[in-house]
């Protein structure tokens, strides 16, 4: 690393008061600051977590790292001009960061902020970091935000992935989630870019001191003690086939009476929606629905038997990287997902700490309940001591900061 001091600017549209921002953004940024190496953050908040106690708290905590913050408010209406809006003050504010703080790298977490970053670096000759985590532009049409059969998205479509080859082709790093988008990555290259593969790791750390015993969680949560847990922990949307899961857990029901199932989300209208239909009727009152802070989400994760999490494969799946399987493998619970997910199969199969379930098969086939009873059997103590040297957020944390020594070292 060089003596001077150092300055970079990371640059996020999720924001740091987000459950996503304390999990996967604020502990990287911890990570990479030090005495000499100064860290400016742009984040984009949402209106219901802008109070003024909160933002107090979280600057000062940054502080002490060397990190600088500087948020702007998220745009929830207007649609796409509210969108450029927030694209321009992102673009406005960087610059002028660039400019007087004396930045030597830019940190772009995924497309929107990446935009902003091409275009300084074009401007001013900074390093470039581009933070790729997902597909997302084919995630616009995953979600529903995008209509294929919409002349305009269409058009969208077009723009942004020309855009998208250009900035990959200026970064100076690129990172992404998994090794199966890498394939993908490499097409888009036609110049040598380095590209380093950072899971969503989790907080093993944090997980150890806030575990509970099964006895206790279910104590705490008002559960019966002879019971089985099946637990979902996060969204609900488009991409998570909630359903199939239900119908999942009504096959396993059938053969264990003392079965439930736990939803931990802050989206509880939603998935009661789900759970109303008709079709959800017989087995709806072993179906329990909690909403949790990211600071009681290990309490839920200790009561729970295993993890379960279901997810539409499409092209955009093969960038993804559930952070909800390696909280999961942080608290000792074993995971069951569907065949085609990222990297998902690969290290569920690698490290012998959950199971993969074909949807394209009838869920109710014989071999899923076995694979289900494979999975009670694994220790928690096995999970969290195979996948930790792998998943733990200080592995993320090593890769990032080598990624900032390599290209600080280029600047000498």
């Amino acid at each position: 690393m060089t003596k001077k001091k150092l300055n970079h600017l990371f640059i996020t549209y999720d924001g740091l008061l987000d459950p996503l921002g304390g999990s996967q953004i604020i502990p990287y940024l911890k990570s990479i600051s030090k005495p000499k190496r100064k860290i400016q953050v742009i984040s984009f908040e949402k209106n219901k977590n802008i109070k003024l106690k909160k933002i107090n708290s979280l600057r000062q905590d940054l502080l002490k790292s060397n990190i600088f913050w500087k948020y702007n408010k998220f745009s929830e209406n207007y649609g796409q001009i509210g969108k450029i809006y927030d694209l321009i003050k992102m673009f406005f504010f960087s610059l002028f960061l660039v400019l007087f703080k004396n930045i030597q790298i830019i940190h772009c977490r995924s497309h929107i902020p990446a935009t902003v970053g091409f275009f300084l670096k074009k401007i001013l000759k900074i390093k470039l970091v581009f933070d790729f985590r997902g597909l997302w532009i084919e995630e616009r049409f995953d979600y529903k935000i995008w209509n294929k059969k919409k002349i305009l998205h269409k058009l969208y479509f077009k723009i942004l992935k020309k855009l998208e080859t250009k900035i990959l082709n200026n970064s100076d790093y690129i990172v992404c989630l998994t090794d199966s988008v890498k394939p993908y990555l490499n097409n888009k290259l036609y110049k040598k870019v380095p590209i380093e593969v950072i899971p969503c790791c989790a907080d093993y750390i944090f997980f150890k001191k806030n575990n509970y015993s099964k006895k206790e969680a279910r104590k705490i949560l008002k559960l019966k003690e002879n019971i089985s847990v099946i637990g979902y922990a996060g969204s609900i949307n488009e991409v998570y086939l909630i359903q199939n899961m239900i119908n999942f857990f009504a096959l396993l029901s059938k053969k264990n009476k003392n079965l439930i199932f736990i939803f931990v989300t802050h989206q509880t209208d939603q998935i009661k929606k789900i759970i109303d239909n008709k079709t959800n009727k017989k087995i709806k009152k072993n179906i329990k629905i909690f909403k949790a802070e990211r600071e009681n989400i290990p309490l839920f994760l200790s009561s729970f038997d295993l993890m379960l999490c279901f997810i539409k494969k499409t092209f955009s799946r093969t960038a993804m990287s559930p952070t909800k399987m390696f909280e999961s493998f942080a608290a000792g619970i074993p995971f069951i997902c569907n065949k085609g997910i990222g990297d998902v199969d690969l290290i569920l199969k690698q490290h012998k700490v959950g199971a993969v379930i074909d949807l394209k098969t009838r869920i109710n086939s014989k071999k899923n309940f076995e694979l289900y009873n494979q999975c009670k059997k694994i220790k928690p103590s096995y999970i969290i001591k195979k996948t930790k040297p792998f998943y733990d957020i200080t592995f993320a944390q090593d890769k990032y900061n080598h990624i900032y020594k390599v290209l600080e070292n280029d600047q000498k």
